[in-house]
This record gives structure tokens, C-alpha cells and sequence, in this order.
């Protein structure tokens, strides 16, 4: 991927993409969060054009159809699919790199070794899971429509 073609994609995800860290259902005690970068369009081709040119893992569907409205497409990359996506255009991101510089940055949890829990024989790291729900609240308040950062 050339350079003009990271400042595009940039610019486009400036407009039309989301960086975010959504929870995901485990089983056990405590929350797993993975991070995410989405982006939709009703253009199939650029979507599609993205997906070629970064030759990252991803997941492409259709969106369910709404009456009276285009078919919306969506592109999705997940944990370090995500983190890779980030790291290759976060210099040219004008209006959302610091919300995309906090996924990036989004710490993966820990497991301290125990031979007592039933966990797998680990137990959970909640210095880590604290410093990963407050940047999940970060994170939600720059998604927040209408604010300006």
C-alpha cells in the first residue's frame, strides 16, 4: 500500500469508520474485551478495494437490509488484525487518532499463575482489568456522537 493510498484510507476512516473495544461473552468471572475497527459503506467496491490492498485478516458481510434504504456493507477487523489496521494509518488520522491511539494502546489482560483456582489454574489480572475499564470508558466517551475531541 502506498502512502497516498494510507492518507485516503485515513481521510475515509476520519469519516466513515469507528475504533472501539466491544466485551465479549466468556465464560468465567470477568469481562474479555476485544478491540474492533469497523467501517461501513454502501459501496460494495471500496470496501471490498480496502480489503485487498491491506491484505489483513477480516470479516466482510452485508448488513441487514432496511427498508427504503441502499444495502449497507461492513468490514471488520478484530484484536490484532485491528491493532495492525491502526498502526498503518494512525500518522495520517486527523479527526480520530486519539481514539484510535487508545485502542491501539488497549492493554491485553494478564494471567498470574495459581495452583488453588479453578480457573484453568490461573487467576484473573485486576490491575489490568481496572486499567482496561477505564479505557473502555475513554474509548466510549470519544464514540459519543455529536462531541468534539
Amino acid at each position: 500500500m502506498t502512502k497516498d493510498d494510507l492518507k485516503w484510507l485515513a481521510g475515509f476512516m476520519d469519516g466513515e469508520g469507528t475504533f472501539t473495544v466491544v466485551q465479549s461473552n466468556t465464560p468465567g468471572p470477568l469481562p474479555y474485551f476485544t478491540p474492533l475497527v469497523t467501517v461501513s459503506n454502501t459501496d460494495k467496491n471500496i470496501l471490498c478495494w480496502i480489503r485487498r490492498t491491506l491484505s489483513i485478516h477480516n470479516r466482510f458481510r452485508p448488513r441487514k437490509l432496511v427498508k427504503n434504504c441502499k444495502r449497507l456493507y461492513e468490514l471488520v477487523y478484530a484484536c490484532d488484525n485491528a491493532r495492525e489496521f491502526i498502526t498503518q494509518i494512525l500518522p495520517y488520522l486527523k479527526m480520530k487518532q486519539k481514539v484510535a491511539r487508545e485502542v491501539l494502546n488497549f492493554p491485553k489482560r494478564h494471567c498470574i499463575k495459581a495452583n488453588v483456582l479453578g480457573w484453568g489454574g490461573t487467576k484473573p489480572d485486576l490491575k489490568t482489568l481496572k486499567i482496561q475499564l477505564a479505557a473502555v470508558k475513554r474509548i466510549r466517551a470519544y464514540n459519543k456522537r455529536g462531541t468534539k475531541h
